[in-house]
């Protein structure tokens, strides 16, 4: 009898720490999944643009080496262009083509332009955008020249 009783207590025993880790597993599983979930990477949508106007948009920001460097490229085009720049102080600065243009146009690079500001995404300037295009950083100089017929 006290045999019988020792085996039940053994077996007991295995039982109970067969339980442990397999709860410990499942625990482990959820956080690692949890992990996993939080931190995969975001597919990254190409932003699109209802640009009523014929007009190339460049987003520029003040100080940006890569900004300048575009703007002076941009200078010798002769494709309808407008910059709008984002000073330091986190307002808008507009070129005089900007100024000349229609409200109807004006009011459509804003609204379209600021769909760019999304709370926690990235931002790469300079940012160019077309009717049908949009390029996000300094493009290479073939690109730039196809865009700006250089």
């Amino acid at each position: 009898m006290q045999n019988l009783i020792y085996n039940v207590i053994y077996t007991m025993e295995y039982i109970i720490c067969a339980l442990v880790i397999i709860i410990t597993m499942v625990i482990i599983y959820v956080i690692n999944a949890s992990f996993e979930y939080n931190f995969k990477p975001k597919t990254k949508e190409a932003l699109k643009f209802n640009i009523s106007s014929d007009y190339v948009i460049v987003l520029v920001k003040e100080n940006c080496p890569y900004c300048e460097e575009l703007e002076e490229i941009i200078v010798k085009s002769n494709v309808k262009h407008t910059i709008v720049k984002l000073t330091n102080e986190k307002t808008f600065e507009f070129d005089n083509t900007f100024t000349n243009l229609t409200p109807e146009e004006r009011n459509n690079i804003i609204k379209e332009t600021q769909n760019i500001f999304i709370p926690g995404q990235t931002i790469l300037f300079p940012t160019i955008i077309t009717s049908d295009y949009t390029h996000s950083g300094l493009p290479e100089k073939d690109i730039i020249s196809k865009i700006f017929n250089i």
